[in-house]
């Protein structure tokens, strides 16, 4: 089949059979479901799992149970499906083929290389389906948590990435043009790029992640950088210029906002360009998350939701912190933190920095490359806390962890083989707060970084008693 000059678009599709690849993930499953229950079955379904019921069991597991159902139900009525040996099986003849945004990241998809001017991706479904507004959220750390401040202070829709995503299509075509839609965009999501211009863009703040998708941190970087060219308006938090010289040039292109921003928090304020001031309630946020409060209330008020309406619904923003971001929870006399999706050392820092009782700190994981000095930041957090007791580590990054604390002078150091040993070493020690922040990926460890909070969760119904 000869390749159509433009990609085609969901809304828009060509004639002939459609093919999506891996069709148990969420990205792919939504857009399927969507086309099936606007009518659409000649669909041709590709998969590596053996068993397509179990795989969308695993991927589902945080949905709905009513999405999760109407998924099954869907990938039902489509024609035939193609796993194992047949996977990508004549694919070549597609005349549309449905992919996720990290369709790139796996080898067996090689043969999908020739074939992109026929994809249909999943941001760009998403954005052709929707007519309103939209900002785009990204960053190594705080995307999720500004993404849903935003859509909370613009009472619009969110659309998260990886397992905390509204993947309900329908709800964005079903949306009018008054609406608005926070889309929170992954370095994968940047890497393959959309058609739609933002309306306004954010830019969190970069760290050492996700290289092996890029070859490179510089090549990360670039692809967190070029959200200043998809957007109309473009905001970024003002230690990006700060920690990289080269994105000095970004100051030129938006308005930085945090601390030390053009948007910052003052009082009870905030303080924007023109002097808009604007009340906001957030008495009991951390000082990261009113970071990104503040990045969330100047992009609603630059697309010109008023001021009284901001500081209205920032009532609500401690409502809306996603799950895994940090649960606390008091069991006796102790704190237990669930800082399971931290999945860098920048992001254990403001971790440590909340806790203000004697603590113990477990942390550790994987990584496929490590960068000498990329624990300083966190080792230096924790030797001048003065309210950690113990750290316990685990996992291949152990020992430069270690390291890092021992060359700050914090020597309290234990190595444990995994979250379980961690938990029972902290309630060996009077400390009244044990904070579970690994501040590194999952790797080998663990299936994900959901699969580790799991893992806390359970070693705390197992060890501490209730009540």
């Amino acid at each position: 089949m000869k390749d159509p000059v433009q990609p085609p678009r969901i809304d828009h599709l060509p004639r002939g059979t459609i093919h999506a690849v891996g069709a148990a993930g969420l990205e792919t499953a939504a857009m399927v479901r969507f086309l099936v229950e606007s009518g659409r079955t000649d669909i041709v379904l590709h998969d590596t799992s053996p068993n397509l019921g179990t795989a969308i069991e695993r991927t589902h597991r945080f949905q709905p149970r009513a999405h999760v159902a109407g998924v099954k139900a869907a990938l039902q009525r489509c024609g035939d499906l193609r796993q194992g040996a047949a996977y990508l099986t004549g694919i070549e003849a597609a005349a549309a083929i449905l992919v996720p945004v990290a369709w790139f990241i796996h080898r067996v998809n090689a043969p999908l290389m020739s074939l992109q001017n026929r994809f249909i991706k999943y941001p760009d479904a998403c954005f052709d389906l929707f007519p309103g507004p939209l900002i785009g959220v990204t960053g190594s750390a705080g995307k999720t948590t500004t993404a849903r401040f935003a859509a909370t202070l613009l009472n619009g829709l969110f659309c998260g990435n990886d397992r905390e995503a509204c993947f309900d299509l329908a709800a964005l075509a079903e949306a009018t043009a008054e609406a608005h839609a926070v889309f929170e965009l992954s370095n994968r999501h940047l890497r393959n790029g959309f058609r739609r211009v933002l309306d306004i863009g954010m830019l969190t703040g970069i760290a050492l992640n996700h290289e092996p998708d890029h070859g490179s941190f510089e090549r990360y970087r670039a692809a967190k950088y070029s959200m200043a060219s998809r957007c109309r308006d473009f905001l970024y938090h003002a230690s990006v210029p700060a920690s990289f010289p080269d994105a000095v040039a970004l100051s030129a292109q938006g308005s930085s906002y945090g601390p030390k921003g053009k948007w910052r928090f003052e009082g009870d304020a905030i303080v924007g360009p023109g002097e808009i001031k604007n009340a906001l309630h957030v008495q009991d946020l951390s000082a990261h998350n009113l970071d990104n409060a503040v990045g969330a209330a100047a992009a609603a008020l630059l697309i010109g939701v008023p001021p009284a309406a901001v500081e209205s619904r920032s009532r609500r923003l401690k409502e809306v912190l996603p799950r895994y971001r940090q649960s606390r929870r008091e069991i006796g006399h102790r704190l237990f933190v669930n800082d399971a999706a931290s999945c860098m050392p920048a992001s254990s820092v403001p971790a440590v920095a909340a806790i203000d009782r004697s603590s113990v700190l477990i942390c550790g994981g994987d990584r496929q490359r490590y960068r000498v000095g990329e624990f300083d930041d966190l080792a230096r957090a924790v030797a001048r806390s003065g309210h950690v007791e113990l750290v316990c580590t685990m996992g291949p990054m152990a020992p430069h962890i270690e390291t890092a604390l021992r060359q700050h002078g914090f020597d309290a150091v234990a190595r444990v083989a995994g979250v379980e040993e961690g938990v029972e070493r902290a309630l060996a020690l009077p400390a009244t707060a044990v904070v579970f922040s690994p501040g590194c990926g999952t790797g080998s460890m663990f299936t994900d970084k959901y699969a580790r909070g799991e893992e806390f969760d359970e070693a705390l119904a197992k060890l501490v008693p209730a009540g």
